[in-house]
């Protein structure tokens, strides 16, 4: 099987209703700390997070990361996971990578991880 690995950074991301339910599952399956989350609470932080960066394999969500920040002083790095099958593989350091090169986080003095998960889900 060969896989498109591909890293999409969404200013605004908007989810279908496919895209949304392969996020859920993919914290359902690999985020025991966000399995109770409500997809009600999964729209506001999205709706409030930039960048949200996605890793997909061809129409497979398979990673995501999403950060906070004032564009100048902080920034938070939440939620980067990696789907298990995908893990091992260095994508859940450049997913974080990849968040911490866009603008609205690259400029800030200080940026913080959340590390509410275990370190070998990164």
């Amino acid at each position: 099987m060969t896989r498109q690995i591909q890293f999409c950074v969404y200013e605004d991301w908007q989810p279908d209703a496919i895209a949304f339910h392969q996020l859920l599952e993919l914290f359902s399956e690999t985020a025991f700390w966000a399995k109770d989350r409500r997809p009600e609470d999964w729209q506001i932080a999205i709706a409030n997070s930039k960048p949200i960066v996605i890793v997909w394999d061809g129409d497979r969500l398979i990673g995501f990361s999403r950060a906070t920040s004032d564009g100048v002083f902080r920034a938070t790095i939440w939620d980067v996971v990696i789907h298990s099958d995908y893990q091992g593989a260095g994508l859940g350091r450049k997913l974080v990578e990849t968040v911490l090169m866009h603008p609205h986080v690259n400029r800030v003095e200080r940026i913080y991880l959340d590390d509410d998960a275990p370190a070998e889900i990164l």
